[in-house]
């Protein structure tokens, strides 16, 4: 008998963890793909390191 409740208790969790990813990969789907996420997630961050790694005139000090 224990291992048909170990069987269960198995496929349970593994319906459990797959309901989940497919919430957390719906929500990552809506929340990343949005354009001010985008935007202010990846090209602002981008364009402030640019900005001040070209406009430096100072020689680099390690």
């Amino acid at each position: 008998m224990p291992s048909t409740e170990y069987k269960g208790w198995t496929k349970h969790l593994s319906r459990e963890m797959n309901g989940a990813w497919a919430i957390a990969k719906k929500d990552m789907r809506i929340y990343y793909f949005r354009s001010n996420i985008i935007v202010s997630g990846i090209l602002f961050p981008l364009f402030m390191f640019l900005s001040f790694a070209i406009g430096k005139n100072a020689p680099q000090k390690y």
